[in-house]
């Protein structure tokens, strides 16, 4: 992990994003998805933020683990949602995720890798050790 005065605060947010996902994937479905999007838009941006949140906590070299939990834990909520009455298993909506948590990888070692750290340094003008 990156050296942060906040770390525990940036986790337990992400924990609580990661929750929250959570949650709303497995009650029943109330409303259609806003502005005509494809779900399949929607499961992208969900799995790209979880994924990019994370990608400012953990070092490059953890990036590979990071996906491979996303990807199982996508999987795991898929499986769960096929075993309610109200959602189903989708491969297409694993396929979105996957492509998301992908595409949040790809840009977080090329530009986002310790966004966290950045923005504690330029935005709250914390100092920081290097490492």
């Amino acid at each position: 992990m990156y050296q942060l005065k906040y770390r525990y605060v940036w986790i337990i947010l992400g924990l609580l994003l990661t929750g929250t996902i959570t949650y709303l994937s497995l009650i029943p479905l109330r409303t259609e998805v806003p502005f005509g999007l494809s779900d399949k838009v929607v499961h992208f941006v969900i799995y790209f933020t979880v994924t990019i949140w994370f990608v400012g906590i953990v070092q490059q070299r953890f990036f590979w683990l990071l996906g491979l939990v996303f990807f199982v834990f996508s999987y795991a909520i898929e499986v769960l949602q096929g075993m309610t009455t109200y959602r189903r298993f989708e491969w297409s909506d694993l396929l979105a995720n996957g492509v998301g948590i992908a595409v949040a990888l790809l840009l977080g070692m090329l530009l986002f890798k310790g966004w966290c750290q950045w923005f504690e340094s330029t935005v709250l003008k914390i100092s920081h050790p290097d490492v």
